[in-house]
C-alpha cells in the first residue's frame, strides 16, 4: 500500500527578505497510525480466509486417502498360467476311432407299413364257460372247423382270402347271439346268429383283399353286448 506524503511549507517571520528570496523547506512525515491500520486489517482478512481454504482441500485428501484404503482391500487376482508339458512326459495322443460297421436297415415304405399284434394280450381267449370252442379258421367241412390259423395273416398277390370264426356254444342261455367283426378299431360286419339245439355251432365269415390290411378282432357277444370270446389278427 502506497502511503501519500503530507507536505508541510513553512513560512518564515523574517518579512524583511522578499518571499522569492526566502529559502522553503520541504518536510516528509508517514501518517503511522493509518499505517498500523491498514496492516491490521490485512492480517484480519489473512487469517479469516487460511481456515477456510484448508477446510475447502480436507474433504478431497479424504476421499482420496479412502480410495486409496479401497483400493488395498480388493483382492489382487492374478490369471492363472496352467505349466508347459515336461519333456520327459509323452504327450497325450487320442487314439483312432475304429470305424464300426452297422447294419442299414430296411427303409419301410409308408404306403405298404407292416401290421402286428399287441404282445401283452392273447391272440385267443375264451371269457364264457359256456363257450367249448372259438377258433379262426380258413375253412369248414361239415359244420367242423379246419386248422386253426396264425394271428399273422399275409395276403398273396391274388389278395382274396375268406376268414371264418367258428364257436361252439354248450347250455345256451338265449335264443341268438352276434358275431362282430372289427378292423381298426371300427365295426365292419355285424350278423346275428340263431341257437340250434342245446350243443349250437355259430360261424360267420369275412373275405379279405389287399385293402383290408390292418388289425383285426372278431368277437362274440350275447344280446347284451358281453363279450364271450375273441380272436384277435393282423393281416398284411
Amino acid at each position: 500500500m502506497t502511503e501519500t506524503p503530507v507536505v508541510i511549507k513553512i513560512n518564515y517571520a523574517n518579512k524583511s527578505i522578499p518571499k522569492a528570496h526566502q529559502p522553503t523547506e520541504v518536510i516528509t512525515e508517514w501518517h503511522i497510525p493509518r499505517i498500523v491500520g491498514a496492516l491490521s486489517i490485512l492480517l484480519a482478512l489473512i487469517v479469516w480466509i487460511w481456515p477456510n481454504d484448508t477446510n475447502e482441500n480436507q474433504p478431497v485428501v479424504s476421499a482420496e486417502l479412502d480410495t486409496r484404503h479401497e483400493v488395498e482391500k480388493q483382492p489382487l487376482t492374478l490369471p492363472v498360467i496352467s505349466e508347459a508339458p515336461k519333456a520327459s512326459q509323452a504327450p497325450n495322443v487320442a487314439e483312432p476311432v475304429k470305424a464300426t460297421t452297422q447294419t442299414p436297415k430296411a427303409p419301410q415304405n409308408a404306403e405298404n407299413p407292416v401290421y402286428r399284434l399287441e404282445t401283452n394280450k392273447p391272440a385267443a381267449v375264451i371269457y364264457d364257460r359256456h363257450v367249448l370252442r372259438a377258433a379262426l379258421v380258413a375253412e369248414i367241412k361239415d359244420q367242423k372247423p379246419g386248422p386253426r390259423l396264425q394271428p399273422n395273416i399275409t395276403l398273396t398277390d391274388a389278395g382274396h382270402q375268406e376268414l371264418f370264426y367258428f364257436t361252439e356254444i354248450k347250455h345256451p342261455t338265449q335264443t341268438s347271439y352276434v358275431h362282430q367283426w372289427f378292423k381298426n378299431g371300427q365295426q365292419v360286419l355285424k350278423k346275428n346268429l340263431p341257437v340250434k339245439g342245446d350243443l349250437t355251432q355259430l360261424i360267420s365269415s369275412k373275405k379279405l383283399s389287399l385293402k383290408d390290411k390292418g388289425v383285426w378282432s372278431v368277437v362274440l357277444l350275447d344280446n347284451k353286448g358281453k363279450a364271450l370270446s375273441e380272436s384277435r389278427f393282423v393281416v398284411n
